[in-house]
C-alpha cells in the first residue's frame, strides 16, 4: 500500500519540498531576528590612523629606578611624568620632560633613553626570562 505522503509513481512531492524549504527559511529568519534583538552592537572607539586612543591621565608606562618610580601619563599636550620615591610618596606630579629634567637632574635623560624608539632598555625578553637592558 502506498504511503499517503508520497505519490504512487515514487517521485517526491514538489509541494512538500517547497513547503519544507519555506518553513526552514522562516524558522532561520525568526532565529536571526531573535539573536539580533539580544545583541547590542557598540560603536568602535577606533579613530583615524595616528589618533591617540589614550584618555587624559591614563597611565601609559612605569619606570623603576633605584631611588625613584616614574609614572608616565597620557595628556592632550603630550606625556606627563609623575615621580615617586621608593616608598610611593609623590615627589612631583604631571611634569613635562623639561620640568622633569629641571627638578630631577638626569631623570629626563634616563627616561629619554628608556622610551626612545628602538630602545630595548626596560623590555622583558620572554625567551630569556629576564629584564633586557642596553647595558647587557
Amino acid at each position: 500500500m502506498p504511503s499517503p505522503s508520497r505519490p504512487m509513481n515514487g517521485d517526491m512531492d514538489p509541494f512538500g519540498r517547497t513547503f519544507n524549504r519555506l518553513l526552514a527559511v522562516f524558522g532561520l529568519s525568526i532565529v536571526f531576528v531573535a539573536t539580533a534583538s539580544i545583541i547590542s552592537p557598540r560603536t568602535s572607539s577606533a579613530g583615524p590612523a595616528g589618533a591617540s586612543s589614550m584618555s587624559e591621565g591614563q597611565v601609559i608606562g612605569r619606570l623603576f629606578g633605584q631611588d625613584h618610580e616614574i609614572v608616565i601619563l597620557a595628556s592632550a599636550a603630550g606625556p606627563r611624568y609623575s615621580v615617586y620615591d621608593t616608598k610611593g610618596t609623590p615627589l612631583a606630579e604631571r611634569l613635562t620632560i623639561e620640568e622633569l629634567g629641571r627638578r630631577f637632574e638626569g631623570l629626563d635623560t634616563m627616561v629619554g633613553e628608556m622610551i626612545k624608539p628602538g630602545s630595548r632598555m626596560g623590555l622583558v625578553d620572554e625567551t630569556q626570562d629576564h629584564l633586557v637592558t642596553d647595558r647587557q
